[in-house]
């Protein structure tokens, strides 16, 4: 399985973990992840959440760069942007930025709903850790 978005040249393997105590940390630097916890299975994904996480680096490359530019911090996916996650085409309705601590207690993410992805990234900071995540919301579409 996996999590592309052509436009932005992102095509990665799909694995999965767990959060644990809330926190979310991908376990490798090369996939996207589905955090089952937080996530309706794959094969759900028009009656729930889909929940993915990835890293972003400064000064290296991993799959949530695509999204964001980690030497400016520039979101770079915006609304109308295509994810394909598995077999489901998603469209992006919305982007924000969320302070790591706020995350697990984000009460907006965390609602269920039917056709719904959200996609977790870091934002890199250069010689320090990432003080926020990108939150990337997007809603299933037909594939055409």
């Amino acid at each position: 399985m996996r999590l592309r978005a052509a436009s932005h040249g992102l095509d990665v393997a799909l694995g999965s973990l767990d959060s644990v105590d809330g926190e979310v940390t991908p376990p490798g630097f090369t996939s996207a992840y589905v955090v089952r916890d937080r996530s309706v299975a794959l094969d759900d994904a028009s009656t729930g959440t889909v929940v993915v996480a990835m890293h972003a680096l400064s000064g290296g490359s991993a799959p949530g760069n695509a999204f964001i530019d980690p030497t400016t911090g520039t979101t770079m996916v915006g609304a109308g942007d295509l994810i394909d996650v598995a077999t489901t085409r998603y469209t992006v309705t919305q982007v924000r930025r969320v302070p790591k601590p706020d995350l697990a207690f984000d009460e907006y993410l965390w609602i269920p709903a039917a056709g719904r992805l959200i996609v977790i990234t870091c934002v890199p900071r250069e010689g320090t850790a990432a003080r926020d995540n990108l939150v990337v919301i997007a809603q299933a579409t037909p594939t055409p």
